[in-house]
C-alpha cells in the first residue's frame, strides 16, 4: 500500500519550475527581472539552463552594480545558484565572478557542464569572427561538445584526465592548433578541484528540490531569436535559449502550475550581424561611438531624424554590450517577432523593460506587420513560424503604428499606459512588470495585467 503519510511524495505539495527567457536578440533586462522575482518570490534555487561568459546580466542594488556573466541573478538575493550541464564555464572569469560575494553564498554545478578552456577564445576570434562572436570560446566549446571531444566539469577529477586531454589535442591538431596538455591539466585543477564537493548531476539535485516543496526559478542567457534552433541563422549563437529548451537541459519537465516569464525592451536592440527589420540606422561616422563619446552628444542641437532617435535610444538606453562593450543596434519594437517569441515559448506574462528611455520623443512607434516583395505579410501568428532570413534579403516593407510620446512614465501615465495597451492587445497575453529604470525601486507591477 501507499503511504498517507505527510511524508509521502504522493500527498506533499511540489514546489514550482518557472522560467525566465528572453524574447529579443539578447540583452532584454532578464537580470533585472530574475532579481525582482528572487527578492519578491518565493524561489529557492535559481538556475542558469545555457551559455556562457558571452552572456551579460546587470543587477543594480542601492549604489552597487553587479555584471554577471555565468552567475544566476539570484545570487544578488541570496538565493542558491545553480550553473547546470547546459552551460559552458570559463574557469577563470568564474573564479574572478565569484569574489564579490561572500562565503555565505551557495552555489552548484552540473557535473556535465563543459569547460572552456583558454584556446578556444584563440580559436573563436580566428574563425567566427564573421558571424559577430563575442570572441569567449562558447562556440567552438560547443562544437567539441557536439565532437565528443570537449572536457566536462567531472573530468577534472576523474582518473582518465590524462586521456580526455590526449583525445582533444588529437582533435585541435586537426584543425591546426595544439594543446599542451601538462598546462592544461594545470588550469583545470588550479580553477576547477574547489567545485567537486558542489557538484551534481542537475535532474536529481533540482527534483529533489522540487519534490520537498522548493521552487526553482530558471533563467538562460540571450533571446530566442539568437537561438540555434530558433533565431535568425546563422547570425545566432550556439545553444538554445527557449524555454522548452530550459527545462530539458536542467533534467526538468514543465507542469501546468510552472509559469514562463518573457522580457522585453520597449524597443529593440542586436548586436552583431544579422536582420533587424525595425532597426534605425546610424550613419558611418558614428560607427565608433563608445559609451563615453554618446554622453558628450547634445541632442538637443541634432535635427529631428530616425539617426536622432537612434542616438538618443542608445544614450538614454547605455546601449553597449555588458560583455564586449560593443554599440548595440537599437530599433522600434517589433511586434510580429515579439509575438513569435512568446508563442513558440508559451509564455503566461511579459516583462517590458527600459520604457524610460523612450520618454522625451515626441513620438514612438511599433511595427505591426512585415509585407514582403513577394505578396505575403507576417504578423506573428502564422503557423509556419518565423520568415526566413533569405525572405528579409528579398525585400520587406513594414507597418508601423505611431503613439503620441511622453516626458515622464508618472505625470503622462495615461500616454504611457495607451502605448502599453496596444502591445498587450497585440500579443494576446498580459503584461506583468514594467520597468522605467535600472533600481529595483523603479518597477510596477501588474499581476492581472495592465
Amino acid at each position: 500500500m501507499y503511504s498517507t503519510s505527510k511524508e509521502s511524495h504522493y500527498t506533499r505539495k511540489l514546489g514550482r519550475k518557472d522560467v525566465v527567457v528572453g524574447l529579443q536578440w539578447g540583452d532584454e533586462g532578464k537580470g533585472k527581472l530574475i532579481d525582482w522575482l528572487s527578492k519578491n518570490q518565493r524561489y529557492d534555487v535559481v538556475a542558469r539552463f545555457n551559455g556562457g561568459a558571452n552572456a551579460g546580466h546587470t543587477v543594480v542594488v542601492g549604489d552597487q552594480t553587479y555584471k554577471l556573466r555565468l552567475l544566476p541573478s539570484g545570487i544578488v538575493s541570496g538565493k542558491h545558484a545553480f550553473l547546470g550541464s547546459g552551460m559552458v564555464l570559463d574557469l577563470e572569469q568564474l573564479n574572478e565572478e565569484i569574489k564579490p560575494f561572500d562565503k555565505s553564498a551557495t552555489i552548484s554545478f552540473g557535473k556535465n557542464a563543459h569547460i572552456v578552456l583558454p584556446i578556444y577564445k584563440q580559436m573563436d576570434s580566428e574563425k567566427n569572427a564573421h558571424i559577430g562572436t563575442t570572441k569567449n570560446g562558447i562556440g567552438i566549446a560547443y562544437e567539441l561538445k557536439a565532437n565528443r571531444s570537449g572536457i566536462r566539469l567531472q573530468d577534472i577529477w576523474s582518473n582518465d584526465l590524462n586521456s580526455k586531454l590526449e583525445r582533444l589535442n588529437s582533435t585541435l591538431l586537426e584543425r591546426g592548433y595544439e594543446l599542451n596538455t601538462t598546462k592544461v591539466r594545470q588550469y583545470l585543477e588550479s580553477y576547477g578541484l574547489w567545485m567537486r564537493p558542489h557538484t551534481f548531476e542537475d535532474s536529481p539535485f533540482l527534483k529533489d528540490k522540487v519534490q520537498n516543496g522548493g521552487n526553482i526559478l530558471i533563467e538562460g542567457a540571450q533571446g530566442l531569436m539568437l537561438s540555434l534552433d530558433w533565431g535568425t541563422y546563422p547570425y545566432v549563437t550556439s545553444s538554445d535559449m527557449s524555454a522548452p529548451s530550459a527545462y530539458a537541459s536542467l533534467g526538468l519537465t514543465k507542469s501546468d502550475s510552472d509559469q514562463v516569464f518573457g522580457v522585453t525592451k520597449a524597443y529593440i536592440t542586436r548586436v552583431g550581424g544579422g536582420i533587424l527589420p525595425t532597426e534605425l540606422h546610424l550613419s558611418n561616422k558614428y560607427s565608433d561611438l563608445t559609451s563615453d563619446t554618446v554622453s558628450a552628444i547634445d541632442l538637443l542641437t541634432l535635427d529631428p531624424s530616425d539617426e536622432t532617435t537612434a542616438l538618443k535610444l542608445v544614450k538614454d538606453g547605455k546601449e553597449f554590450g555588458t560583455v564586449t562593450k560593443r554599440l548595440r543596434r537599437v530599433g522600434w519594437l517589433d511586434l510580429p517577432q515579439l509575438k513569435y517569441a512568446i508563442k513558440l515559448n508559451d509564455v503566461s506574462g511579459v516583462a517590458i523593460t527600459k520604457v524610460d528611455v523612450l520618454s522625451g520623443l515626441d513620438e514612438v512607434s511599433l511595427a505591426t506587420k512585415y509585407k514582403f516583395n513577394d505578396g505575403s505579410e507576417y504578423m506573428g501568428d502564422d503557423t509556419k513560424g518565423y520568415p526566413s532570413v533569405s525572405k528579409f534579403e528579398d525585400g520587406f516593407n513594414l507597418e508601423y503604428k505611431t503613439f503620441s510620446g511622453w516626458d515622464d512614465i508618472s505625470s503622462d501615465w495615461d500616454k504611457t499606459k495607451t502605448y502599453l495597451d496596444f502591445i498587450q492587445d497585440y500579443i494576446g497575453i498580459p503584461i506583468v512588470l514594467v520597468s522605467y529604470g535600472p533600481k529595483r525601486s523603479q518597477t510596477m507591477t501588474f499581476p492581472e495585467g495592465i
